[in-house]
C-alpha cells in the first residue's frame, strides 16, 4: 500500500532543488522576522487589527512562511524541518516507498532513508 500519491524519480527531486532552495531562503528572511519581532507581552487579543505592529510582522511572517510550506507540500515535497532546511522526497526503491533525502546546503539529492527511519536512518545512495 503505498502512501504517498506523487513519487519522485531521483532526476525530479533534483529538479525540484532550486525550488526548495529558493523556499527555504524566503523562509529564512522571514524566520529572522518572526523571531527578531518583539514581545509585548500582551496575548490577550485574538486579530492582527489589534496587535502592535512587531506582533502584526510576525503574525504576517507566520503565514507567508505556512504559505510557503503549503506550496512545496503542494509539490509533494514533505517539509521534515525548517530550522535546517530539511525536506524529503516520497520514492520507491526497490519495490517499496522510501524518502530521498535533502538537507539545505547540500549539493544535490545523495541519501535516501526508509520512511519510519527519519534523517538519523539515512544512507547514502
Amino acid at each position: 500500500m503505498a502512501y504517498f500519491e506523487k513519487h519522485f524519480s531521483l532526476n525530479e527531486a533534483q529538479a525540484l532543488l532550486p525550488v526548495v532552495r529558493e523556499s527555504f531562503a524566503r523562509i529564512a528572511k522571514l524566520r529572522r522576522k518572526l523571531f527578531g519581532a518583539p514581545d509585548t507581552g500582551d496575548y490577550s487579543t485574538e486579530s492582527t487589527a489589534d496587535m502592535s505592529p512587531g506582533a502584526a510582522d510576525a503574525a504576517e511572517a507566520a503565514l507567508q512562511i505556512n504559505q510557503i510550506v503549503l506550496s512545496l507540500t503542494e509539490l509533494g515535497v514533505q517539509v521534515k524541518d525548517l530550522s535546517i532546511g530539511l525536506v524529503d522526497f516520497p520514492h520507491i526503491r526497490d519495490g517499496r516507498e522510501v524518502f530521498l533525502c535533502y538537507r539545505l546546503g547540500e549539493e544535490t539529492v545523495e541519501f535516501w532513508h526508509d520512511l519510519e527511519a527519519g534523517f538519523v536512518g539515512r544512507q547514502r545512495l
